[in-house]
């Protein structure tokens, strides 16, 4: 009976755990001052984070990277488009951002919130050059369009910056957000376990039906790849050199081998291609030679890592 009493005790402490397991949040990047669960729109199909801080307090980014990216977000008209309308400079402005969406046509739902030492009053004159604020309690909302779509932004307080595709949702946002953890989409959910949580930047897109109806669009080449992934992700890292890893999430073993084999052929013609281009500095033929790609029990992989070096030698277009 002793045996059976404290079996007894045990099978609830065991469902316990399990509980608090499922509900431990997702491996995302930090971003100083959120709690980034709690800043994501509910089932989101796209999910965006990035820890500028800590990029920029990395050696590649020290050593002339951030004008690099000045220069990349300048020749990027949607980037460019950002920053514009926000005032924002990326490289001391901002800690980091959160950015998800719920990709449904005409109805989707997307929310950014940017963390930082920005200037409010810097932050408010740029949103009022696109469009009147409209007073709201403590809050001015602002309309801006980016990349043809219309939305809403607010200045929350002088580190959060809300920018939403509706006014009440910025609102709601600026007055009650980061109190609760969104709910995570279902392919979604096993994509971000792919994450540490280390990275500086990551992206994770789940294949929604829309996000499949813009792939009809797409080469068949592309299409045909991707037909068999419920997810993508991308992770970057930024230290002495750039390490990128990109995951398709297929949630079966036998899809996963036959992508990792389309993708084997297309690095073989690149490497091919890559190689019989004059125009183009070799380092890219070794680059994507040396990239890495595995299949595992439910998705395929691709490792690819740059550095400082070959970032120097893609720079100045020079040979070997």
């Amino acid at each position: 009976m002793q045996g059976a009493h404290k079996f007894g005790a045990v099978v609830p402490a065991l469902f316990l755990f399990a509980a608090v397991a499922s509900a431990v949040p997702p491996p995302l990047p930090k971003v100083e001052g959120l709690e980034v669960e709690k800043w994501l729109i509910d089932d989101a199909d796209v999910i965006a984070v990035t820890n500028v801080k800590q990029m920029m307090a990395s050696e590649l980014m020290k050593g002339g990277g951030k004008d690099a990216l000045k220069d990349l977000i300048r020749s990027t008209p949607q980037l460019k488009e950002v920053t514009d309308a926000t005032g924002l400079d990326i490289t001391k402005d901002v800690d980091g951002s959160v950015g998800s969406a719920v990709i449904r046509g005409k109805n989707t739902r997307a929310l950014m919130v940017v963390r930082g030492p920005f200037d409010p009053d810097k932050v408010n004159k740029a949103l009022a050059k696109h469009g009147k604020g409209e007073k709201e309690g403590d809050y001015t909302v602002y309309p801006v369009k980016l990349h043809d779509q219309p939305m809403f932004a607010v200045v929350a307080d002088k580190n959060t910056l809300i920018v939403a595709h509706a006014k009440d949702v910025a609102l709601d946002r600026a007055k009650n957000g980061g109190k609760t953890e969104a709910r995570i989409a279902k392919h979604m959910a096993p994509a971000l376990k792919r994450f540490t949580g280390k990275e500086n930047m990551v992206l994770a897109a789940q294949m929604s039906d829309e996000l499949k109806k813009q792939l009809e669009k797409a080469p068949s080449q592309v299409s045909g790849l991707l037909s068999g992934v419920k997810a993508l992700t991308a992770a970057l890292s930024v230290g002495d050199s750039l390490e990128m890893t990109m995951s398709g999430y297929t949630g079966d073993a036998k899809k996963a081998k036959e992508l990792k084999r389309e993708l084997d052929k297309a690095q073989v013609l690149g490497v091919f291609l890559l190689a019989g281009n004059e125009d183009l500095p070799p380092v890219l033929t070794d680059i994507l030679r040396e990239t890495r790609i595995d299949a595992g029990k439910d998705a395929v992989t691709i490792k690819l890592k740059v550095t400082k070096d070959q970032i120097e030698k893609i720079a100045k277009g020079e040979d070997k």
